[in-house]
């Protein structure tokens, strides 16, 4: 019991050295945010606290985070992060929103720590925070470039139609922003807003480029580059594009149906271990003794753990169906 109390009071102290680091810090970003929109005007009134954390970063997280991503997985899991924060209206940056995610961690464990008296807990509790958010950020960017898929051969019905009947490229890109929603719609409209406001279409075509990273609409996008420096009809070239195009989203359909069953089990797989060792913490605090009890046991748990990532990274490669 005594032992109990002892882990319970440094847990406490951890989780008030870490809060009392990281409140002034998150604090400080805050107000800096507030002081930068009332200067520049730029956000609105509305904005939140956590837009302004997300878009201004905690200084001394984000620099270890920017020292984090030399790790190509580390890179990869920021910029997952960044891109589905941009996609819902928040600028942010790929080390300022992975430094809010190390304290998010940091808090999460000294949290665990001091409320169940178990650091093991809170460290499993810190490990299913970040993956957990990492897959539904990966989940929401396959939902998001399913969707964008899906509306390509739409997209190509109606721009073959705007140059049937005579639409200037800038005329076509704003009537496909006006009928297509979502990040599709989005795109349209910012490669439209280029044009009308005097960025010569090969720059419009390249930035539309860079921002769809969809193979099947970079196709199309070059088409209409050349199409716009030498001329001609691209009639033919679009309901070409749109038929094969249709052919590879319905093998695509039929593939992500095969494989539904096998990705719900790769994310479980992926989160599991992290829980039931979280769990297991708090019924049997003792239960991983004997893995620490040996360098065999040390050298079981390594071999375990390093399984267990080997076989998450090669399933979500086989399971892979085109890029996100």
């Amino acid at each position: 019991m005594e032992t109990v109390a002892v882990m319970k009071i440094v847990a406490a102290g951890a989780a008030f050295f870490t809060a009392a680091i990281a409140v002034p810090e998150v604090a400080g970003a805050a107000k800096r945010a507030v002081m930068l929109e009332r200067a520049s005007d730029v956000a609105g009134a509305n904005a939140g606290m956590w837009a302004r954390l997300v878009r201004n970063g905690i200084p001394p997280a984000t620099s270890m985070a920017h020292r984090l991503m030399a790790f190509p997985v580390v890179a990869e899991y920021c910029r997952g992060l960044s891109m589905l924060a941009s996609r819902r209206g928040l600028r942010a940056d790929d080390a300022r929103i992975g430094g809010v995610m190390l304290v998010a961690a940091a808090l999460m464990l000294c949290v665990g720590w001091a409320c169940f008296g178990s650091l093991l807990f809170g460290l499993m509790a810190a490990c299913c925070l970040i993956i957990g958010a990492g897959l539904i950020a990966r989940h929401i960017r396959e939902r998001e470039a399913e969707a964008m898929r899906e509306s390509v051969p739409d997209i190509l019905h109606a721009m073959s139609a705007c140059f049937h009947s005579g639409y200037s490229l800038l005329q076509s890109f704003e009537y496909i922003a006006q009928e297509v929603d979502g990040p599709m719609g989005r795109l349209f409209k910012r490669a439209a807003s280029d044009l009308s406001t005097g960025l010569s279409a090969s720059d419009a075509l390249k930035r539309m480029r860079e921002e769809s990273s969809l193979s099947e609409l970079a196709f199309v996008i070059a088409a209409l580059d050349i199409q716009h420096q030498t001329g001609g009809s691209l009639q033919k070239v679009i309901d070409s594009a749109r038929d094969s195009i249709e052919g590879e989203l319905a093998l695509e359909r039929s593939l992500r149906v095969q494989t539904a069953q096998a990705r719900l089990s790769m994310r479980i797989v992926t989160i599991m271990p992290f829980v039931l060792i979280g769990i297991f913490s708090l019924v049997s605090p003792e239960f991983l003794a004997p893995f620490f009890g040996s360098l065999v046991g040390i050298g079981v748990l390594v071999l375990a753990l390093g399984m267990q990532v080997a076989g998450v990274v090669l399933v979500r490669r086989l399971l892979d169906v085109g890029e996100v």
